[in-house]
């Protein structure tokens, strides 16, 4: 069963497709793409990440810990998760001359 057939069935990835997942590794005859990567808070010795990619057009996203040092290992808990886009603004104050 593909990494694309395992996600849409529900059924739960190990850590190597979830690696291929993150790192955008996945074979060639799999019919995912990339969408985006999105780096979220600093820990101590890695960064939260969130892997945006299609299934047959389908949104899905990956939320994963990068690791910040080359003796570390990037962390894989969750599955993947169908998902929206969703843009916020946020309201920045800025101060100027007068």
């Amino acid at each position: 069963m593909s990494i694309a057939e395992k996600i849409k069935a529900g059924v739960e990835l190990n850590e190597r497709e979830l690696r291929a997942i993150a790192y955008e590794d996945w074979p060639d005859e799999e019919p995912m793409k990339f969408v985006d990567s999105v780096e979220g808070e600093d820990h101590r010795w890695n960064r939260e990440v969130t892997t945006a990619f299609t299934v047959d057009g389908e949104l899905y996203a990956l939320d994963w810990l990068r690791a910040l040092t080359e003796n570390g290992g990037s962390e894989f808990w969750d599955q993947p998760y169908r998902a929206k886009k969703v843009t916020r603004l946020v309201p920045v104050a800025e101060y100027v001359k007068i």
